[in-house]
């Protein structure tokens, strides 16, 4: 048995009182036997209530996770679902992991403010208990809970989105397999955790091995002071912690080791064409998507403001907007219009030990047929006009947004596709493609923290492999560690 520190963290257990009487899943990925240790058991149960993989996975591939009527499959292809989707989020995902909020049935009046549904599959909370701890300064994120049932309405709950930060002490006759994150054999595991620097801070976390919730003491002191019932020795038992180092084991939150070289300039003095690869599969937006996005963005802008520095966000509105959905547009920017009420503005700026990081963009429907004139005059009155691929771009891609440096972002001739890709238009340079599509740009910025989104640093980010935006380079990896790091400062 190692030796152990105070306990500063609660695993909660079932509650006896849960007012939950059934359970279904909307995507769930299914048992399947590892090719290197040969489980084939469910012994960790990610939950991540934001994601959605109708984003990522084919329909086929989405009956196989299907949560209530899951199609057989081999497991190669539950590998290879299992696959895509840690690679398109870089979160751990394993047999028994599910994605989207758990639909649940409410049948008995609720007693406490939170519940948690047995073998860790979901964490619940009162929506008002949620928004008193945030502002008490907690941050997390959580989904409205898909409920129904005489009690839904009144018990009001959300689904927390619990990050995977910790790591639990397994004893030497437990051996834990890195590849598909199942431990053998198949027992009860002990809530000791390792003292790492990745769970100090979190109000509350899931561990990789067995993907057990923690809450923090901190968290559940406030939950007990702001008058959450129910949190007591019967619910939650108390978590020992060890002293590190914790083993090694695979990183999931952007990972990736691709340095692309710096692209070098032609003898005009603008950059060169980079060389540009289709992929065969393009990722379509839609309203989850995007409502996914929007609090991860407003998550990231609360972190921007408990760092000290200034932000900016709003909205069209959810509702009484002057039209019911854009016309005229790309699919996939008509969705994001529509579901931000026809207007998408932010911004934030932040000094770092002297360096500064900003980033924003304005999306507005009033503004279009503007960016478009805009884009024509120039494409027609300057350099452009002689040179004819770089004005067959301007003319015939449809901009969405104008930059302080008077470029613009814009979407692809989407007469000759459905979901074009974004495009940067570039005034006194060399165009050229960012993204496969407006989903994978969203995504891949948000990855980069929002930066820019000028060519001028957005350029740090472009694989030259494809000649897009990565959010998997090792620079992009160094940027994030500066902002969790400014990140942790800010909030002990």
């Amino acid at each position: 048995m190692p030796a152990l520190i105070r306990a500063d963290f609660y695993q909660p257990t079932y509650f006896g009182d849960s007012p939950i009487s059934d359970l279904d899943y909307v995507y769930r990925i299914p048992r399947f036997k590892c090719e290197h240790c040969g489980s084939d058991s469910t012994t960790s149960r990610f939950a991540y209530p934001h994601l959605d993989p109708s984003t990522v996975l084919s329909l086929e591939e989405l009956r196989i996770i299907d949560g209530r009527k899951p199609e057989k499959a081999s497991d190669d292809k539950i590998a290879n679902c299992l696959g895509q989707l840690r690679a398109r989020w870089r979160v751990p995902v394993t047999a028994g992991t599910s994605f989207g909020p758990v639909r649940i049935k409410v049948s008995a009046r609720p007693k406490d403010a939170f519940d948690a549904l047995p073998l860790h599959s979901a964490l619940f909370l009162r929506r008002g208990m949620a928004e008193r701890l945030k502002a008490e300064g907690f941050v997390f994120d959580y989904v409205l809970a898909d409920a129904y049932g005489r009690y839904a309405a009144e018990a009001d709950l959300v689904q927390l989105c619990a990050p995977t930060a910790g790591r639990l002490w397994l004893p030497p006759s437990i051996t834990f397999c890195s590849h598909c994150l199942r431990h053998s054999p198949h027992e009860r595991l002990e809530p000791i955790l390792y003292d790492t620097d990745a769970i100090r801070n979190l109000p509350f976390f899931a561990t990789l091995e067995a993907g057990k919730f923690m809450l923090s003491s901190t968290f559940v002191g406030a939950a007990v002071r702001l008058g959450a019932s129910g949190l007591g020795p019967k619910t939650l038992w108390p978590a020992s912690v060890r002293p590190g180092p914790a083993p090694a084991a695979p990183i999931f939150e952007g990972t990736g080791m691709r340095v692309p070289p710096i692209q070098p300039r032609d003898s005009s003095g603008r950059r060169g064409k980079k060389s540009q690869t289709s992929p065969t599969t393009k990722r379509e937006i839609n309203p989850a998507f995007v409502s996914a996005w929007l609090r991860r963005l407003r998550g990231f802008l609360d972190q921007v403001r408990l760092m000290g520095g200034c932000a900016a966000f709003a909205t069209g509105g959810e509702s009484k907007m002057l039209f019911s959905k854009p016309h005229g547009l790309p699919g996939s920017l008509s969705t994001l219009l529509t579901a931000c009420g026809g207007k998408l503005s932010f911004k934030y700026s932040l000094d770092l030990k002297g360096q500064e990081f900003s980033g924003g963009l304005e999306v507005d429907t009033r503004l279009l047929k503007r960016h478009k004139r805009e884009c024509a005059k120039w494409a027609n009155e300057t350099w452009i006009a002689d040179e004819p691929e770089e004005k067959s771009l301007w003319l015939n891609s449809r901009p969405f947004a104008s930059l302080p440096n008077g470029d613009y972002l814009g979407l692809g001739d989407w007469s000759q596709e459905s979901n074009p890709p974004v495009v940067y238009l570039c005034h006194d340079d060399s165009s050229q493609v960012l993204a496969q599509d407006l989903a994978s740009f969203l995504e891949i910025w948000a990855g980069l923290g929002y930066i820019g989104p000028e060519i001028s640093i957005l350029d740090h980010f472009i694989d030259n492999s494809t000649g897009m935006l990565d959010a998997s380079t090792l620079k992009a990896e160094r940027l994030r560690d500066v902002f969790r790091s400014a990140e942790q400062k800010g909030t002990s």
